[in-house]
């Protein structure tokens, strides 16, 4: 297995953090706050990717407008992944294989498997050629 890692201005914000990735990540400006990700193989992303994987705790909090509690939350994303610059998700998200995110979406629930989403917030505009994904998949086109 090779790895190939390609960073550009790859920050780490965080307190905690856990970050682990597959085969072939290429990071073109990713900026992680707190939490834990998940990236599979295969993963692309464009300049200045934000996962937020954290919140301050509006609703119980010992002052206004937040307390010092911080909620920590998890983000998955599977293999062959796909964001597009500007993109921001957040926490406690699943981006299914194969899937696109459009430059500039808002990511705040799961994206289906061979999913194109585009957004704010970031909504399904259609799916990949699956059986073309697939055939490329198995011919280790990647």
């Amino acid at each position: 297995m090779v790895l190939v890692l390609v960073l550009q201005e790859f920050h780490i914000l965080a307190q905690k953090l856990h970050l682990k990735w597959g085969n072939t990540l290429v990071l073109m400006g990713l900026r992680q706050l707190a939490g834990g990700v998940k990236i599979g193989s295969y993963f692309h992303s464009g300049t200045n990717v934000k996962i937020m994987l954290g919140s301050h705790d509006y609703d119980h909090g010992d002052k206004i407008p937040y307390g010092a509690t911080y909620t920590r939350k998890q983000v998955v994303i599977d293999d062959f992944v796909w964001l597009g610059s500007d993109v921001i998700i957040s926490g406690n998200v699943h981006i299914g294989e194969g899937a696109i995110v459009a430059i500039g979406s808002v990511v705040v629930k799961d994206v289906p498997r061979c999913a194109i989403v585009g957004g704010n917030p970031a909504k399904v505009i259609k799916y990949r050629d699956i059986e073309h994904f697939e055939k490329l998949k198995a011919e280790g086109k990647f």
